[in-house]
């Protein structure tokens, strides 16, 4: 804003803080109403400078800003140093996580290798339940321990496995109706069960798929060249999470 404009502006606001003053005003805002007063303030307004601008409208400039030429700008943030000395970082384990035995299981893996018999065993059975026919006596173990965990969850994936081997054994790809039907005639024969043939066929077909199921998953995982069963061995490591696999 020039020097003649600026002299122009005080003393139009002169004469109007003299008009106010003979009318006994203490304000002049009804008095500022000429064109020529408003285009003057208006164009003082536009010359101050942007930070001056904001502390006129109540928006001061915070600490991180600076002025420059006129115009604001922010500065950038200081990092705060720190007199003591950074502590090292912490370096990962290289090791890697290993998946143990459970006591439960480690406690009995002795007496399962003397006798083998042992492990299909529940709490409440004995050597002579041996006696029964094999398929009604792993059937009743199976229902036995299918909910249980530790020692009972790996029997219940060993035994799903072993109805899929003798799905296999029988030549069928899948367990249907007529072949089921013959499965659970052999078991309710033995009288160890008391599920009617559809719940036993309905059982045994479930227990089949899951056992192909488990079986996959253990040659999967087991990298040896062995051809016989020793992959099964991964069912005492797989873990207690592993559902319907």
């Amino acid at each position: 804003m020039g020097l003649v404009e600026s002299k122009i502006l005080l003393q139009k606001l002169q004469n109007i803080c003299y008009e106010a003053e003979t009318q006994g005003s203490t304000r002049i805002d009804v008095i500022l109403r000429d064109t020529e007063t408003i285009q003057l303030l208006k164009s003082s307004w536009t010359y101050i400078p942007e930070d001056a601008r904001r502390i006129i409208v109540g928006n001061p400039l915070s600490h991180d800003t600076r002025i420059t030429n006129g115009n604001t700008a922010r500065k950038p943030a200081k990092r705060l140093k720190s007199s003591q000395p950074r502590p090292p970082r912490k370096r990962r384990n290289a090791t890697k996580a290993q998946i143990c035995l459970s006591s439960s299981i480690s406690s009995n893996i002795s007496r399962w290798a003397k006798n083998p018999s042992d492990f299909f065993l529940n709490a409440d059975e004995t050597i002579a339940d041996f006696e029964a026919p094999a398929l009604s006596f792993f059937y009743r173990s199976l229902l036995h321990c299918e909910h249980r965990i530790d020692n009972d969850l790996i029997r219940s994936r060993f035994l799903k496995v072993l109805f899929s081997k003798l799905k296999h054994k029988l030549g069928l790809e899948r367990l249907h109706s007529h072949s089921s039907e013959i499965l659970a005639n052999i078991i309710l024969e033995s009288s160890l069960v008391g599920h009617d043939q559809d719940d036993i066929k309905e059982n045994i077909t479930q227990w089949s798929k899951e056992g192909s199921k488990i079986d996959n998953l253990c040659r999967d995982i087991d990298d040896s060249s062995d051809d016989g069963y020793r992959y099964l061995g991964v069912l005492f490591y797989l873990p207690g999470d592993v559902g319907k696999e």
